[in-house]
């Protein structure tokens, strides 16, 4: 009898110092998801492309697939580090291709602009790899980093008509998430308008 009321005593312990150890922790931090809204570039007085303009999804490192966002310490340059509760809407190269894609149909860059999904015979194809999303921490102010490479081909023979890539990077005034996307957006915006700005004239 002894024995079962010191197990019992012992048990209601055991879930006393559990529930402590969890009121002491306080709740878990939340999810935060992200989508980046870019300023559409200056319109052209005249489609550059004549015809349809195919903008397909930006390639990305394996670890840029999913939705975490990326971040690099300034203490281990060649490690990329993934944020626990902090993601993209949707991933990166989905993302950027569907942004793309309006950047270029509000800027008049072709007669005609869509994605692969549409299904429809392309007269041009822009290709991307997306390098750098990430973020820069530790020593120095925080920044953020985009790159992107482009290719313009035209569809029939493979012609390649314009490859290059752009970079941009931003200082982030303190640790604040959101105004990282700030800075994002205002480095993406840039280097869809260097892109307009570079479409081959045919």
């Amino acid at each position: 009898m002894m024995a079962s009321t010191r197990g019992r005593l012992a048990a209601l312990l055991m879930l006393l110092v559990i529930g402590w150890i969890g009121c002491a922790s306080g709740p878990a931090p939340r999810d935060h998801f992200y989508r980046l809204d870019i300023a559409a570039p200056a319109e052209l007085p005249s489609p550059a492309l004549p015809g349809v303009l195919e903008v397909d999804r930006l390639r990305v490192e394996a670890i840029a697939q999913g939705r975490r966002m990326l971040y690099r310490d300034a203490s281990l340059p060649n490690v990329i580090g993934q944020y626990n509760y902090h993601f993209w809407a949707n991933p990166p190269g989905l993302m950027l291709q569907d942004q793309l894609a309006q950047s270029l149909r509000a800027a008049g860059a072709a007669k005609v602009v869509v994605t692969p999904g549409i299904h429809v015979d392309s007269d041009f194809t822009l290709k991307g790899r997306l390098v750098r999303l990430e973020r820069h921490t530790g020593s120095g102010a925080p920044r953020i980093a985009v790159e992107i490479e482009f290719a313009l081909l035209r569809a029939k023979g493979n012609e390649l008509l314009l490859q290059k890539n752009y970079s941009e990077e931003r200082a982030v005034a303190g640790d604040d998430i959101g105004r990282s996307i700030t800075a994002y957006q205002d480095a993406v915006s840039t280097i869809f308008q260097q892109l307009v700005d570079d479409l081959p004239r045919l």
